[in-house]
């Protein structure tokens, strides 16, 4: 089994024994995907049908545009929205733009498209953090766990915001925002956890 899906393999496990843990009732899961990378959102998608076929209940946040593709595509899924102005739709043309442009750009120009696209995801997430409703709405579920994707760290941020206390379970092979030992405080050797920022 190669490390990519060893590593996909247990943390699904991980997910699934803190949600099996109490047998007695169903729990509340809280997903968190990216606007863009439709290829994260089926790796949640799968996740939460699982959890979902267990018994528990799943709910996950996105723009509103994108909820009736969403609801086809995940019928036994709840979905909370808010408006994002087109941020997200915006955030998926930096990265169509990246990957047909690879190569081709010179690195001011490459630098120039990681700036406007860091500008437009702090847009996407300042509109998802200050929607009110939503987190009261958010907050008053009181959700069991919460399941980000670490590529998007309005995720991360949204679940904090909601509660401090409320754990958290990233599905991701490594945090490309260097955040995941700070933010767990779990040991990361070196020896068998590879790590850019500490290669480099």
């Amino acid at each position: 089994m190669g490390s990519k899906l060893r590593c996909t393999v247990i943390l699904f496990v991980s997910v699934l024994v803190i949600l099996t843990n109490h047998r007695t009732s169903a729990e509340k899961v809280l997903m968190i995907p990216p606007p863009a990378l439709y290829s994260h959102w089926l790796v949640l998608a799968e996740i939460g049908q699982a959890l979902v076929d267990r018994g528990h209940t799943v709910t996950a946040v996105l723009p509103s545009d994108l909820l009736d593709t969403r609801l086809a595509e995940r019928p036994d899924f709840s979905f909370e929205t808010f408006q994002d102005h087109g941020t997200g739709a915006r955030i998926k043309e930096f990265i169509d733009y990246n990957v047909a442009m690879a190569g081709q750009m010179s690195v001011i120009q490459t630098f120039q498209l990681g700036i406007n696209a860091t500008a437009t995801t702090t847009k996407h997430c300042d509109l998802l953090l200050r929607d009110s409703t939503l987190v009261s709405r958010l907050r008053a579920a009181q959700y069991s766990v919460v399941i980000p994707d670490p590529v998007y760290p309005c995720g991360a941020l949204m679940a904090a915001h909601i509660d401090v206390n409320l754990p958290t379970v990233a599905i991701l092979r490594h945090d490309v925002h260097f955040q995941d030992g700070k933010a767990t405080g779990v040991p990361l050797p070196l020896s068998y956890v590879a790590s850019l920022e500490r290669i480099s």
